[in-house]
């Protein structure tokens, strides 16, 4: 590769794909014809995805294939590749041309290359912090705020800013913050780094002395510094590591059952590197579509930063896996070879997908897997004999996405708990016992008096909390806020009822803002209103071939729909005119029918309605 024209970003959309996919059956495994022949593969590389990358050679071995995978971090990995002792490599960090700490050549050496998304998952900070010989395992922190204790700017446990992070609830000691950090090049690092610099750019840059991103975290004389990711976590989980907290692998503190701080996300909602936070946030990734750059390929994080979906782990990323990219390579030159390169690599991005989430990882989205099976082709290039006939979308077993065409599949994620928003929690604290819970009257008819019931309770206890203020607020539809309705007062019972009477559908939100001893709660019930509909005729009797006019009125009007009038027969209502209506409604035709007829102008539903409405009317005509 060599430098070119300026990057061009492309952005992951959280939306589902309209592009024809070739389909396929789920639960796919990698799928080798008889005749394909395979050899002994080798790689090496990142320490955040060894767990992973150990658990798909595992499962691809009883399959037929042989991996053999060393987790000897990612710079050795990239050298390895580049030295062709390798047949791919695993990688937090791209070739950065030159290393920045060590001045030495960091390329590929002239071997060509693609960079494949691989193994996902959140840059975690596992804690550990005691009180009263208790472990505390909700604690949240702000980007601010991780900023200020990894810059050395936050030196106790009880600074205030720690304090307002989790709501001044957590009983927080006065004992000295000691951040522990990789003293090795650490892809993990240089993601952390990134977003330091990305978010809070003047801080790092003072603390650091530069602008840019590292693997090698500048070590102050306050922070403890651990040769890889289990000395980090084994630190942090020791005797002495009481107020410590790390920077390492998500995978590496889950499997070690040690708590990690939620961190705050630009929708204001604190979250945890879970597999769904992770996936969502992935969703937004940029990567360098320029293949004249040394950057091809390479992801751009900065929009996953301000992602605003509540669901968003912002440290979220992933590593690359490197792979063989010519047509002469020296390494991996047999057919064999390249082979099995393509079949781990296709398990590892959609079925070996299924396996992330339970270790600590997170699946990939549908965009990013299709790039990485794009970049397979290289292989078939490389040799025309290597098969790729189903390393295609339509045998991707991930769960990520769903359909034919496939589609993101999101809904499986959860929506974070009220008590992991800002100003609320943390969650997991004796408050969030309380439980605010509103009856849904869900569809009323236009204007029609309904009473919604709502009780407040302290769950733990099953004790009613009385005297308790909730306030309520609407949101009309097509309104874009919310405004003050009227405050409520629970009763003995921890029970209270506003009494509504609606002409739009309707949002309903209750706030009950806590107290010293019970967590703030919201509720929201949505009250869909029933049309009426209205009709008068120009005439009730009239004579053959005269006009008859119909109107009236149908309301609420959540959109411009459609209306019929129609006539009964023997067979069933008949069409006699179709119209848009804005409120009201008008007809004119000429009947053709002799004697009484009943007519009835019907609205069908829309997605702003609940089942249909319609009015009748007898004519006679003679």
């Amino acid at each position: 590769m060599t430098r070119g024209a300026g990057p061009i970003l492309v952005l992951f959309a959280l939306i589902p794909l309209v592009t024809s996919l070739a389909s396929g059956g789920a639960g796919a495994s990698v799928v080798m014809a008889p005749a394909v022949m395979h050899a002994q593969i080798g790689g090496s590389g990142s320490s955040f995805a060894a767990n992973a990358l150990d658990q798909w050679a595992a499962d691809t071995n009883r399959q037929g294939l042989q991996v053999v995978y060393t987790s000897s971090g990612s710079a050795q990995g990239r050298l390895d590749f580049a030295r062709r002792t390798t047949d791919f490599a695993v990688t937090d960090t791209p070739y950065q041309g030159t290393d920045p700490v060590t001045g030495q050549e960091d390329d590929s050496e002239g071997r060509p290359y693609r960079y494949i998304p691989l193994v996902a998952g959140g840059v975690a900070f596992p804690y550990h912090l005691e009180v009263g010989g208790r472990l505390i395992r909700n604690l949240r922190l702000s980007g601010a705020t991780l900023s200020g204790i990894f810059t050395g700017r936050i030196r106790y446990w009880d600074a205030p800013a720690i304090r307002a992070d989790n709501n001044n609830r957590l009983a927080l000691p006065h004992l000295a913050v000691r951040p522990v950090v990789h003293i090795e090049g650490s892809g993990v690092t240089y993601q952390f780094t990134s977003y330091l610099a990305h978010e809070y750019p003047e801080e790092w840059n003072e603390f650091s002395g530069a602008p840019t991103a590292t693997a090698y975290f500048p070590v102050s004389d306050d922070q403890i510094a651990e040769p890889g990711s289990n000395a980090v976590i084994n630190y942090v989980e020791s005797n002495e590591g009481d107020g410590a907290i790390g920077v390492d692998e998500y995978t590496y503190a889950l499997l070690a059952n040690a708590p990690v701080a939620k961190i705050q996300n630009a929708a204001g909602y604190y979250a945890a590197p879970s597999a769904g936070d992770v996936t969502v946030a992935l969703t937004q990734t940029q990567f360098n579509t320029d293949e004249t750059s040394p950057d091809y390929l390479v992801a751009d994080y900065s929009r996953v930063y301000e992602f605003t979906d509540p669901r968003t782990y912002p440290l979220s990323g992933y590593t690359y896996a490197v792979i063989p990219a010519g047509q002469h390579d020296t390494k991996t030159s047999t057919a064999a070879q390249l082979q099995t390169v393509a079949d781990f690599m296709f398990y590892g991005l959609c079925q070996g997908q299924a396996e992330a989430a339970p270790i600590g990882y997170a699946p990939l989205p549908l965009a990013l897997v299709q790039q990485g099976l794009a970049q397979l082709q290289v292989l078939h290039d490389a040799d025309p004999t290597v098969d790729l006939g189903d390393d295609d979308i339509g045998h991707c077993a991930n769960p990520t996405f769903a359909g034919d065409p496939p589609h993101d599949a999101f809904d499986q994620y959860p929506q974070p708990a009220a008590c992991d928003a800002v100003g609320h929690g943390p969650c997991g604290t004796p408050a969030d016992r309380t439980a605010l819970t509103v009856a849904d009257p869900h569809a009323i008819g236009y204007r029609h008096r309904t009473r919604i019931a709502v009780r407040l309770l302290d769950a733990s206890a099953s004790t009613a909390l009385g005297g308790q203020v909730v306030v309520v607020r609407v949101r009309p539809a097509r309104a874009t806020a919310y405004h003050p309705l009227s405050t409520l007062r629970t009763d003995r019972a921890g029970r209270a009822s506003l009494t509504i009477r609606a002409a739009t559908n309707t949002r309903y939100q209750f706030d009950y803002r806590g107290d010293d001893e019970h967590a703030a709660h919201t509720a929201v019930v949505s009250v869909h209103v029933k049309q009426a509909v209205t009709i008068r005729t120009s005439a009730r009797r009239l004579r053959h071939g005269h006009r008859l006019t119909v109107r009236g009125v149908i309301k609420p009007l959540h959109r411009r729909g459609v209306v019929w009038v129609q006539r009964k027969t023997r067979h069933g209502w008949r069409t006699l005119a179709t119209a848009r209506y804005s409120h009201r409604y008008r007809f004119r035709f000429t009947p053709r029918w002799r004697g009484r007829a009943t007519l009835r102008v019907w609205s069908a539903a829309t997605a702003a309605n609940i089942g249909t409405s319609s009015a009748k009317v007898r004519v006679t005509v003679s």
